[in-house]
């Protein structure tokens, strides 16, 4: 092999590297984080990628039907996801309040991932690409009782939601 083929080689390695490195995901979450936080969305960052918690607008009690400001905030997170990461796995993950049984819960909190990943579709995010999973009243956000022992709805409110995880790309 010539040094000039070798050097190539090396010069393509390189870039490869640079191309696909974590460095590149993470300039990819901080995009997402910021353009996501300037559209007002609560977001987190991770290993897994960048979560963004849509809360208080989604649902109302005991339903999984989107409200029309649910439907807009699903609709702003998949115009940002089409822009700045296409290909990108969503996972959709959705929660409950604590009121009811926790079967319940469950199961309602997988409906409500699944509207959102439906919304996210036909928002034209690639299906494919989008899962849903309920994990009913299990990581709750906030309280839903106030320090007086009585019910606090907007704590609640707070529980009732889906976070849509925008994965990182391996």
């Amino acid at each position: 092999m010539s040094r000039f083929a070798a050097g190539a080689r090396l010069a393509l390695a390189v870039a490869a590297a640079l191309i696909f490195s974590p460095g590149c995901t993470a300039t990819k979450k901080k995009q997402l984080e910021t353009e996501l936080g300037a559209s007002g969305f609560e977001t987190r960052v991770d290993d897994r990628g960048v979560t963004v918690l849509v809360t208080d607008v989604l649902f109302d009690f005991d339903s999984d039907a989107l409200t029309p400001a649910g439907t807009t905030a699903v609709t702003k997170i998949a115009e940002i996801v089409k822009r700045l990461a296409p290909g990108n796995e969503l996972i959709c993950e959705g929660h409950a309040d604590a009121r009811g049984t926790e079967a319940y819960n469950f199961e309602l909190s997988l409906r409500r991932a699944r509207r959102v990943a439906d919304a996210l579709a036909a928002a034209g995010l690639p299906l494919d690409l989008i899962s849903a999973q309920g994990l009913g009243e299990s990581r709750p956000l906030a309280k839903e009782v106030k320090p007086d022992g009585s019910d606090d709805p907007e704590g609640r409110a707070r529980n009732r939601r889906v976070e849509v995880v925008i994965a990182a790309q391996q």
